[in-house]
Formats: C-alpha cells, sequence, structure tokens
C-alpha cells in the first residue's frame, strides 16, 4: 500500500472515531481531547492499538467483526470479515503476511461503505 493511501485511509479512520482536524497545530484531536497527531503519525494501519478501538466501535453499531487465520499448505492466510446479517452486507478482505493488515483493509473498505450508506 502506498504512503499517501496509508494518510488517506487514516485520516478517513480518524474522522470516523469522532476526530476533528485542527488547523492550528496541523492535527487530529478526538472529542473528548485527545490529541491523535497529525495525519503522518496517526498509526492505525500499524498498531493495534490505534485499531481495536476502531473495531469495537465497528461493533458497537451492530455490526459482527470475525478476524481469523488459516493454514494451508504450509502458508498463513489472515482473514477479517465484518457483517450485518439484517442488513444483508458482508465485507472481507485477507492478507498472507500480516494479521493487523487484514484487519486495517477490512475495517477501510467497511467506512467507506459506512460513510456511503449515512451521507
Amino acid at each position: 500500500m502506498k504512503i499517501k493511501d496509508i494518510i488517506k485511509y487514516n485520516i478517513l479512520i480518524a474522522i470516523f472515531m469522532g476526530a476533528k482536524y485542527l488547523e492550528l497545530g496541523d492535527i487530529y484531536e478526538l472529542n473528548d481531547g485527545t490529541i491523535l497527531g497529525n495525519e503522518e503519525t496517526l498509526q492505525y494501519h500499524s498498531s493495534y492499538d490505534w485499531l481495536m478501538p476502531v473495531v469495537e466501535k465497528i461493533e458497537s453499531l451492530d455490526f459482527n467483526v470475525k478476524i481469523k487465520s488459516h493454514r494451508q499448505n504450509n502458508k498463513l492466510s489472515h482473514y477479517c470479515i465484518i457483517d450485518h446479517y439484517l442488513k444483508n452486507k458482508s465485507l472481507g478482505c485477507y492478507d498472507d503476511e500480516k494479521k493487523l493488515k487484514a484487519i486495517y483493509k477490512a475495517v477501510v473498505e467497511f467506512i467507506k461503505w459506512y460513510n456511503e450508506q449515512n451521507s
């Protein structure tokens, strides 16, 4: 994934989490006053500590988030599926290298879809 895409998706996630952009200081801040940092220091793509609260928020919207790993022919693949049986919607992403990356991709795809539904 290109760095410009990572920055764009991290901003998308930060806004989904309720962050506001503050021109003074060029930073993102949550409603509770927590400073997330600027667009280059957001770490949703590289930290479970950043990404798992996003998963929890998605679950609080009554979506199921399933994170799985599967080994086949000595190859480990990681999956993240976000679905809601009543809304008949299921998004899934996988990655052959990192579980965090699979979760990140699924979260980004979910937020894009969610924003389209709620715009």
